[in-house]
């Protein structure tokens, strides 16, 4: 149990990005964007520093259905919360990215 845990503790926690034709590895985790730049794949790979920018996410909340059939022509069918997220980012070069999915 403990070695499954141990082993997929990361799994999920960062992504490749490809934005307007330049990849990046995204993270919300400090942590993990500390853990992957001391790589050297990835180090040998990037372009420029971390940076770390705020994002604007949209949950849907579906805690305020309502049960009854809508009515009208505008259906409300759920409410959007807004959340802000410290998203950490890095750049890849385009060439090393293939290297470093692995």
């Amino acid at each position: 149990q403990d070695f499954i845990h141990k082993q997929t503790a990361s799994f999920g926690k960062a992504v490749l990005v490809l934005r307007r034709g330049r990849y990046f590895i995204q993270t919300r985790s400090k942590e993990v964007m500390e853990h992957l730049t001391e790589d050297e794949e990835i180090k040998s790979g990037s372009v420029g520093e971390v940076r770390q920018q705020e994002e604007e996410l949209q949950a849907e909340d579906d805690a305020e259905k309502d049960d009854e059939e809508p009515q009208g022509e505008l259906q409300f069918l759920s409410t959007a919360r807004r959340t802000a997220v410290t998203v950490y980012s890095l750049e890849i070069q385009a060439t090393r990215v293939q290297f470093i999915k692995k």
